[in-house]
């Protein structure tokens, strides 16, 4: 818990305080249970492979929990209040340029916090050449997995050529999204050539979001 709430990177955004929460709270219950099998004479390969292998692996999979559930909430926050639709009917016009409806925003950008539920929503396009063009182009986006490795080779980056690490790792973002605009482009030039569905949304009315429905 040494980072949790100040490292030398700044205070942690909400998300990563609660990861660093969670992986400090799972090193205490690996460590710990570590220390009572070595009590029971347990062997070393029993102590590895249910600290290391099993426990490790899981919990490696829950720390990413609380930034997808903060993720949604925002993202629910944003579809009660009605402005996820009319982001959705403003950027048609671009999108559509593209060979996607302006559905395929919602999908996109819940790309940069996981993959794996951003390739979920695409479930909401219309046709499936238009959920295949989005689903292959999410991996594209930054999420923050592959964060943490983007950070890692801009720093070696910034080391090596004395180029600041901050705009290097910008550069790259910008990289994968240019990426997925070309990709979707010759996708919908080759293979996935389809004519974009008609964009047709009931706008919702302006409120407040609430905490029950």
């Amino acid at each position: 818990f040494a980072s949790l709430f100040y490292s030398e990177g700044g205070i942690p955004t909400i998300g990563d305080f609660f990861k660093r929460l969670i992986e400090g709270i799972n090193s205490l219950i690996i460590e710990g249970l570590r220390l009572g099998l070595t009590n029971l004479s347990a062997s070393d390969w029993v102590v590895s492979f249910v600290c290391d292998g099993v426990l490790n692996g899981v919990f490696s999979v829950i720390s990413f929990l609380p930034q997808i559930l903060i993720l949604f909430a925002f993202f629910t926050l944003l579809e009660d209040s009605g402005y996820m639709a009319r982001v959705a009917f403003i950027l048609d016009r671009f999108f559509r340029k593209l060979g996607v409806s302006g559905r395929a925003f919602i999908p996109m950008i819940m790309g940069f916090g996981c993959s794996v539920p951003a390739m979920i929503n695409t479930r909401t396009l219309n046709s499936d050449k238009e959920k295949i063009k989005a689903i292959r182009t999410i991996p594209f986006f930054a999420c923050s997995a592959k964060s943490e490795i983007l950070i890692a080779i801009a720093s070696v980056f910034a080391s090596s050529f004395a180029f600041d690490a901050g705009i290097f790792t910008f550069l790259i973002y910008l990289l994968g999204m240019s990426v997925a605009i070309i990709s979707i482009i010759m996708m919908n030039k080759t293979s996935l050539k389809a004519k974009t569905p008609p964009f047709i949304m009931e706008l919702p009315s302006d409120q407040r979001p609430q905490l029950y429905s």
